[in-house]
């Protein structure tokens, strides 16, 4: 599921950071899986989100906006409909999380190592918890915003 940002003048109050998580991926198609770096981002003034960042060797960057929630639900059971879908499995005995991702009629997927994802994301729960990722925001500025500033 992905989104758009809150308006900056809409922000979680929370001003510290996160390191971002740099893995490495597999992309899987068919029986083939090519090995990538995937980085995950937090930002702490837009919560509800985590910017995935896919960087193939022979190609550019491709980011991705995937709801937090999303993939703390998608470690412990199959979560997401639509564009972004993600479930625990194992490979070769290993815990991953499997993420797939459609655009325009295309689909992807990809594999990441359970352990050091599920160990980020709960630090970025524990920055920001779940349930308070809206605390703090002025929703008279987020409905003037929306109205065009009226």
């Amino acid at each position: 599921m992905s989104g758009e940002p809150i308006e900056s003048s809409a922000q979680h109050p929370t001003t510290r950071q996160l390191e971002p998580l740099s893995v490495v991926a597999h992309q899987v198609m068919w029986e083939t899986r090519t090995a990538l770096r995937a980085e995950f981002r937090f930002d702490p003034t837009d919560p509800l989100l985590v910017t995935v960042i896919f960087h193939p060797k022979d190609g550019p960057a491709v980011p991705w906006e995937i709801s937090r929630d999303l993939l703390c639900d998608g470690l412990l059971q199959s979560s997401g409909i639509g564009d972004v879908r993600v479930w625990p499995a194992r490979y070769r005995g290993r815990p991953l999380v499997r993420v797939r991702l459609e655009a325009y009629g295309s689909t992807a997927m990809f594999e990441v190592s359970l352990d050091p994802l599920e160990e980020w994301l709960t630090r970025t729960c524990e920055l920001v918890p779940p349930g308070e990722e809206l605390d703090g925001v002025d929703w008279d500025i987020v409905v003037r915003d929306l109205l065009g500033g009226q």
